[in-house]
């Protein structure tokens, strides 16, 4: 037996709020499907997703207590993340601001290809926050008196149809915004914007309590 109808949809809900939050993960699908096109960010989506449920199957596997005292490892993830979205803060700073064409990015480039998936890996894996959900709340939703297996199989595969649809739709109506780019002084702007944001996100991220 699975998850019963009000938990499933108590969980649905949480879920899908969750992920529609704006945050650094949700930022780089826009900026990804503006800059490069929505073919491309879905592999920066698909790195999302593979993170987030890599986190899920740590708490279906019953290491959420050796998580939750594990202190020293979620400090290092922390700050670990934190350099890592200033990173893509000061490499937004530094780009060129050359015109683009529309459409860009859209080929299958493999270098191109594995580095948003990194990129979108590594900030969603490497986020405290997100563990300490998987960690805290997700086991707050399985019915202990049933079966636990078809209950977490069930929640992962929710989450990644949530995942995947809400982060490619923001990646969609960054791409639909690609037109204002055509601009050199409007894509330094972005940039600019952009580079501002990802370092807000890390400072927040490295000395902000959770």
């Amino acid at each position: 037996m699975t998850l019963s109808l009000s938990l499933f949809m108590a969980f649905l809900a949480v879920i899908t709020t969750l992920l529609l939050a704006p945050g650094p993960s949700v930022w780089l699908a826009i900026h990804n499907g503006l800059t490069h096109g929505v073919r491309a960010a879905v592999i920066g989506i698909l790195g999302n997703v593979v993170a987030f449920q890599g986190l899920m199957a740590l708490s279906a596997m019953s290491l959420s207590a050796v998580i939750q005292i594990a202190t020293p490892g979620l400090l290092i993830m922390k700050y670990a993340g934190g350099a890592y979205l200033g990173y893509l803060g000061l490499r937004l700073l530094i780009a060129p601001t050359g015109t683009i064409s529309r459409g860009a990015g859209e080929g299958s480039d493999p270098t191109r290809v594995w580095r948003l998936f990194r990129q979108a890996f590594l900030v969603t894996v490497s986020n405290p926050k997100a563990l300490m959900f998987v960690v805290a709340l997700l086991p707050q939703f399985v019915d202990p008196d049933h079966a636990v297996l078809p209950q977490w199989g069930l929640m992962a595969m929710t989450t990644v149809i949530v995942h995947f649809c809400v982060y490619w739709g923001y990646a969609v109506a960054g791409h639909k915004a690609s037109r204002y780019l055509l601009d050199a002084r409007i894509r330094r702007f972005y940039n600019g914007a952009s580079s501002v944001l990802f370092l807000g996100f890390a400072v927040g991220w490295m000395f902000g309590s959770w």
